[in-house]
């Protein structure tokens, strides 16, 4: 009844929130109301580019969180909260550049934690921001501020003297340029309550012992990313008394680039520390560790990525629980240095330069669960104590073609084991049978026989086998192990035929068939249930299993097939055999004594986006050539191993960083998603180093990019082989389909327009035909301008009649060689010098034309007209032309000239064609 009534509760509150949901009808698509499974009600509106602050409804809910993060709000108004009722308001990665006064002023009452940051390096927000921020949200328990200019914090006080914030309890000032916080009497009064205060990423030069002896509620310190070089006692507080803060138990150092520590800083500082973060520092010596001594209760150190050679001196505390030395110098570790520390769990050595572990007494690790001793060069391990140990890490050692069983016989609780790229050949079926291994990872090595360990049937459940020599999977192999669930086979040269197990459907199953042909690549749990036949292994891995094969082979034909053709069949199966077991024996031969020592780097890096543009295709060359241009997969495969060159790797910073798994020695190309933009980089790793070649991605178009990081002086001699392959390759990269659509397109402009030329000249020849004789009467005309028209002086004045009135007559018959109508534009008559002939151009009312003279014009009695014909229309069904009078002025009415000789249609029709061109 309870949990019905708990079940109709949470209904009820989800449909109240949803109908008082304060989000406006405009923003519904941007913003939304919600409550999670634990009955926390948010409003989420990041990432939505949103310009302003929404204006939301009010709402009598009191809303646990409000998120706008991610969006581009620059500017927060005034009561730009107005009507809301929150707990929580996320206002990170915005590009704020101001706050007005009473921005925040409407969430006084009920805001507890605030998150602010601008993504500029520049902006108006600034102490006096900080100290708006403070006076306005006098309930905030949680503050934090990222990319303010707080470089000068005495301005925060200075017009609010009585200003405290006693329930604030954590501040962030991430990125605020701070340099020194000497004002302490000013900080202490503002947040007395302190208790968690992280100031990374500023730039602090000094350790202000004072302020964290004065902050006596303070239990968190980070001070992370600053330019602290030294912590050391200034001589001004050695007169000094000082009472340690008995309440800081975490300090975080790292990323200082700290070089010296004073051996009894801390007892001014705390004597209780229990967490102590010196990641990423430049401590040498164990003569800078020294301090350790003072700290009894500390149970969490942190010493990554330092310059420390040796530890065999250090008095670490006795309360140790976690101890990290990362990629530091050791070369050597005697084990009873920390045997004696009864309580610690947590011990990381990776990626150091350890040789040899060394244990003067046979000490017992109590209560050690977690080992790690990855990316050394260890070859030989003394046997481990330790009873609880749990997860151990031995991936990227040297520890031979055998692993010593001995190591393993006292880890009665192991449970993860890794044991990735160490050249194992073989491993005893009793090396675990102490253990309790429910996790194996063999990647990596050179396993031949799938192990079958005894005592592990019972309890492994996954098993990584990835980048051996493995060809076949036999029935009584995967039946071994009872609760195996995940297998992985994948990049081992299996052979799937009549030896290849197939029923994988209990477990997880990857991997690929390498041969035969007709089966390559097919994935191990999609392989058919019938019948294969067996078939001889040409796979140079494989051919320790071809002798078993043709045996099988043997028996198999006697009950089929006639003595005879048994017998053909098998002399050819013998030949083969010997022929591979002569090549195999003379590769034996071939010791790694004999291979030249020279140094292998990358030589080219390509990238090609595919013809799709889905993906890219990355592919790379080594040098020296002779790597690749070998056929023998063993030998180039022992050539690399004996240059300790254990793979490869592919990272990506587009669009966020991504590194690919371990790639197989004899790989030259992979595969990632298609992108336009970023940084690929090639990693050729060595077991001591490693080799980085990255190209810069831009690509516009389908086109392949080389790199020109490394530039190699017998590049330039190529085998004729690999030119061939590249000119190919190159080939394939043309854009031939641009190309093809480009010369199409090209073919169809050239005939649409020669289909234009050609219509044009058939349908009307006259145009040619006039402009050809217009032509030649423009070159017999003296005249300046060929748009010029000069109208000889009229011998009669007529005038216009209503200009609403239009008369038609025929006009005088056309020449012979015009058989289509046109229409003539208007044309605009100007002045002119002389003319030598004119053509009729209106008729009057009287019905008279007027016409100039054609053969004798009047000299010397020419007056320039400035006049338009409007409209020229000719109508063709009376077969005659519409003459239309011009608009003129009434003072001045038009006139026309008329003569009373007459010109021959021949030079009249000339002569009008000029004056329409």
């Amino acid at each position: 009844m309870f949990i019905r009534y708990v079940y109709y509760t949470l209904i009820l509150t989800v449909i109240k929130q949803i109908l008082t949901c304060p989000i406006p009808f405009n923003i519904q698509s941007k913003c939304r109301c919600a409550i999670t499974e634990t009955g926390r009600v948010y409003i989420y509106c990041a990432r939505k580019q949103l310009i302003d602050i929404p204006h939301f409804d009010n709402s009598n809910i009191i809303f646990d969180e409000l998120v706008l993060s991610g969006n581009k709000i620059s500017n927060v108004n005034k009561n730009a909260f107005n009507g809301l009722k929150l707990r929580k308001l996320e206002l990170q990665s915005n590009p704020i550049n101001q706050i007005e006064t009473h921005a925040f002023i409407d969430l006084a009452n009920y805001l507890e934690e605030f998150i602010l940051s601008t993504t500029l390096r520049t902006s108006q927000l600034t102490s006096k921001t900080f100290a708006q921020i403070l006076v306005e949200l006098p309930n905030l328990k949680r503050l934090s501020l990222r990319l303010f200019d707080l470089s000068n914090l005495v301005n925060i006080s200075n017009n609010n003297n009585s200003l405290i914030l006693r329930k604030l309890t954590q501040l962030s000032l991430l990125s605020c340029s701070i340099t020194q916080m000497d004002d302490i009497e000013i900080f202490i009064n503002l947040f007395p309550n302190l208790e968690r205060l992280d100031l990374s990423e500023n730039r602090l030069e000094s350790f202000n012992i004072p302020l964290i002896s004065s902050l006596k509620k303070l239990k968190i310190l980070i001070l992370s990313k600053n330019k602290i070089r030294h912590l050391n006692i200034r001589s001004s507080l050695s007169s000094t008394i000082l009472t340690p803060s008995n309440s800081l138990t975490e300090l975080d150092l790292s990323y200082n680039g700290i070089e010296t520590i004073d051996e009894n800083i801390f007892e001014l500082i705390s004597s209780q520390l229990e967490i102590l973060n010196l990641r990423n520092n430049e401590l040498l010596t164990e003569k800078q560790l020294t301090f350790l001594i003072h700290l009894n209760q500390l149970r969490e150190f942190y010493l990554d990525y330092n310059r420390l050679e040796s530890i065999d001196h250090l008095n670490f505390p006795l309360n140790l629980k976690i101890l990290s030395l990362k990629n530091n110098r050791l070369n050597q570790l005697d084990l009873s240095v920390l045997t004696r520390l009864e309580y610690l769990e947590k011990l990381f050595l990776s990626s150091n330069k350890l040789t040899k572990l060394s244990s003067k007494i046979k000490n017992t690790f109590l209560s050690l669960e977690i080992l790690e001793l990855d990316r050394n060069y260890l070859s030989f391990l003394i046997p481990l104590n330790a009873p609880k140990l749990k997860q151990l890490n031995l991936d990227g050692n040297y520890l031979g073609t055998k692993i010593d069983k001995k190591i393993f016989s006292n880890l009665v609780s192991l449970e993860r084991l890794h044991l990735r790229d160490n050249q194992i050949e073989f491993i005893d079926y009793n090396t675990f049978q102490n253990t309790r291994l429910q996790s194996l990872d063999l990647r990596n090595n050179s396993l031949k026989t799938f192990p079958l360990l005894i005592k592990l049937n019972e309890t492994l459940q996954i098993l990584s086998l990835r980048r051996n020599q493995l060809c076949t999977i036999e029935k009584h192999s995967l039946n071994f192990y009872h609760n195996l669930l995940t297998l992985e086979l994948d990049q081992n040269p299996l052979h799937c035929d009549c030896r290849m197990e197939r029923n994988f459907k209990q477990i997880k199953l990857t991997g690929q068939c390498e041969s035969p042909p007709e089966r390559r690549n097919v994935n191990l749990n999609e392989l058919p249930n019938e019948q294969f036949t067996c078939s001889i292994m040409t796979t140079s891995q494989c051919n320790y299993l071809t002798k078993t094969i043709i045996d099988s082979e043997k028996d198999t034909t006697t009950a089929t097939t006639t003595t005879t053709a048994k017998t053909t069949s098998m002399d050819i199966v013998e030949k083969l055999a010997n022929d591979i077991d002569r090549r195999q024996e003379s590769f034996q031969n071939t010791t790694t004594d004999t291979f030249p020592l020279e140094l292998i780097r990358i030589s080219d890096l390509i990238i090609t986006p595919n013809v799709n543009k889905t993906q890219l295709i990355i592919q790379w060359q080594l040098f020296p050539s002779i790597v690749d241009e070998n056929p023998n997969i063993e030998y180039r495969r022992k050539y690399l191993k004996h240059h300790n060159i254990n793979g490869f790797k592919i990272s990506t910073n587009s669009p966020v960083y991504k590194l690919s798994e371990l790639l197989d020695i004899l790989q030259r190309n992979y595969t990632i998603d298609y992108i336009q933009q970023g940084e690929i980089c090639l990693y050729l790793l060595r077991k001591i180093d490693y080799e980085k070649v990255c190209k810069q991605l831009y690509i516009t178009s389908t086109q392949t990019l080389k790199s020109s990081l490394i530039i190699d002086p017998d590049q330039e001699q190529l085998p004729q082989s690999q030119s061939q392959s590249q000119q190919q390759s190159w080939l394939m990269n043309e854009p031939t389909k641009s190309i093809i659509i480009g010369s199409i397109f090209g073919i169809l402009f050239v005939l649409i327009l020669l289909t234009c030329i050609i219509l044009i000249i058939s349908r009307c020849p006259y145009l040619l035909f006039c402009h050809l004789h217009s032509s030649k009467y423009h070159q017999s005309n003296d005249s300046k301008s060929e748009s010029l028209l000069v109208r000889p002086t009229p011998t009669n004045t007529i005038p216009w009649s209503n200009q609403s009135q239009q008369h038609f007559y025929p006009p005088p018959p056309p020449p012979p060689l015009l058989h289509h109508h046109h229409q003539l534009r208007p044309i605009s008559y100007q002045a002119s010098l002389s003319t030598q002939c004119t053509c009729p151009t209106h008729y009057h009312s009287s019905g008279t034309s007027s016409t100039d003279s054609g053969s004798a014009c009047i000299n010397g009695q020419n007056y320039h007209i400035y006049q338009e014909i409007l409209h020229d229309d000719y109508n063709v069904q009376n077969n005659h032309r519409t003459y239309r009078p011009l608009k003129t002025d009434s003072n001045s009415p038009p006139t026309s000239v008329s003569t009373n000789t007459t010109m021959n249609s021949e030079q009249c029709q000339f002569c009008s064609l000029s004056v329409l061109v």
